[in-house]
């Protein structure tokens, strides 16, 4: 008998530790056992649980589904499942993987059940998180103005935004998984085909103009076309077209250059952006699959235990704190309003500008140096500022990445100086220069050194027309020499004046 008590006692304590919650039932659905796990949660002692039955800790109207559960086991099924309950004594909404299985006499009479469930709650809701994230971007990328879509090697559609398919004439699960020759015409598919190629041979994002004719009329569209890896090492093309024939006809009729080139860079800044979220988000998204994946794999195998299960929950949610935090430095600048003046502070808009586009400059082993100590803001829009600053980091990035010497640190400087009258934004790379005859042109519209389906020349004439047009002041551009870590690099210094009649508030006065 002392032997039988050991033993009693000591499955207790296993099923007490095993980090699941353990419990049998009777034929009328009354508990007869719960491990402390239960207990703790109902806030209630094994004594006081006996005889009871779910009605007591459920709220009613949720527990129709785990009380048919129940009545299937009773009929000698084993189920596993997933069961949504509130907790009457909280009012908490919790979410549980659940096995239950029959409990049989010595004669295989079905006496009870048991079961075993795994709270699932700190998941399902960052999933619910992740999900709420997706289609934010998903109603970013159906609401913008551009056509947007992926395709892969195999001329596969694997992505149409809400624009395509509606040009296309068909929902985007009609489009999704098929050959482009499938959906449009076949001359027309191979016309897009071309530059769809290019960069998935050459790896590189081009910008192009493309058209098509059919019986009635020409269309013409502006393209930004970036490659990206999808989990599987798939190699597609993710392209952003905006439909320019309007602006082409008033371009021919009345010579409209500018508005053409705003709308052409806003593509490309767009571009620019798509392509940064799928840096920043590849890594913490694949994270977040391998932990879940692993966690529901080792569940179902039962050889989860409760100390693993709380260390992926805490590596999902530090991932999910990560997207929640990059999708809302997206969403300010996606979301902005370009006539918008507002109070805004230096340091803080190029703090932003960097995190936009940092990992881009990561892949190339591009470092940033800021030095910028002053707090100090005054009076412009924020979005077209930031827009002007990523354009010119943008060219130093494009200058550096081709630099290929091992000895050579790779860096863009960011400092703000002053004098008696201006205070001066100033961005120097160690990219050895622009070339003399050059230096006249680097504002001039569609002005680039880089191969036409590289560069389109609007990115720095768009700053000009910004700094110059919207913020109203001063922007230059010269070649410097300076030393940086005891060797001497040549560069390209961009310096933005900014008068101090126009500053709001200057804080902490730089020696």
């Amino acid at each position: 008998m002392l032997h039988q008590s050991l033993n009693v006692n000591t499955l207790v304590s296993v099923l007490n530790e095993v980090g699941a919650y353990i419990f049998t039932k009777d034929l009328e659905g009354k508990y007869t056992y719960a491990n402390s796990l239960v207990l703790e949660l109902f806030d209630i002692t094994i004594d006081e649980l006996i005889g009871k039955d779910d009605y007591y800790f459920f709220t009613k109207d949720e527990i129709e589904h785990l009380l048919e559960n129940d009545k299937r086991v009773f009929n000698g099924e084993i189920i596993e499942t997933e069961e949504v309950l509130v907790i009457k004594r909280t009012g908490e909404k919790r979410f549980y993987i659940t096995v239950k299985k029959p409990l049989y006499d010595e004669n295989k009479n079905i006496i009870g059940m048991f079961g075993i469930s795994t709270d699932i709650t700190e998941q399902k809701n960052l999933e619910n998180k992740i999900l709420a994230q997706k289609h934010f971007l998903d109603t970013i990328l159906d609401n913008v103005d551009a056509y947007i879509y992926m395709k892969d090697k195999n001329r596969v559609f694997r992505y149409v935004n809400s624009k395509v398919a509606a040009l296309f004439q068909r929902s985007a699960d009609e489009i999704i998984g098929k050959v482009d020759t499938d959906v449009i015409p076949k001359e027309v598919a191979d016309s897009f085909w071309e530059s769809d190629l290019e960069v998935l041979t050459k790896l590189e994002k081009i910008s192009t103009e493309e058209y098509f004719e059919d019986e009635n009329n020409k269309s013409y569209y502006w393209s930004v076309k970036i490659p990206y890896t999808l989990e599987d090492n798939t190699p597609t093309v993710l392209g952003f077209s905006t439909d320019i024939t309007l602006l082409k006809q008033q371009e021919d009729e009345l010579k409209a250059k500018d508005r053409i080139l705003y709308h052409q860079a806003k593509i490309s800044t767009m571009g620019e952006m798509i392509e940064n979220i799928a840096h920043q988000w590849r890594q913490p998204l694949t994270l977040i699959s391998s932990a879940a994946t692993g966690t529901k794999l080792k569940n179902e195998m039962k050889i989860l235990d409760n100390e693993e299960l709380i260390e992926n929950m805490e590596n999902i949610n530090n991932q999910a704190q990560y997207l929640s935090n990059t999708i809302e430095d997206f969403r300010s600048f996606f979301l902005a309003d370009n006539y918008n003046i507002k109070e805004v502070n230096i340091k803080s808009s190029i703090q932003k500008t960097i995190s936009l586009i940092k990992d881009a400059f990561s892949d190339y082993n591009i470092k940033f140096l800021v030095n910028v100590e002053d707090d100090i803001s005054f009076n412009c829009n924020e979005n077209l500022f930031i827009q002007a600053l990523i354009n010119i980091l943008n060219n130093s990035k494009d200058v550096l990445k081709h630099i290929n010497d091992m000895d050579h640190e790779k860096c863009v400087f960011l400092d703000l100086t002053s004098d008696e009258n201006n205070y001066y934004i100033k961005i120097t790379d160690n990219g050895n220069g622009i070339k003399k005859e050059n230096l006249e042109k680097i504002f001039d519209p569609y002005f680039t050194t880089k191969h036409k389906s590289q560069g389109t020349g609007i990115g720095l004439y768009m700053t000009y027309q910004i700094i110059i047009k919207h913020i109203k002041t001063e922007i230059d551009v010269r070649n410097v020499e300076f030393e940086y870590k005891g060797k001497t690099y040549k560069g390209a210094c961009f310096s933005i004046a900014i008068p101090k009649s126009s500053i709001i508030e200057k804080v902490g006065k730089r020696d």
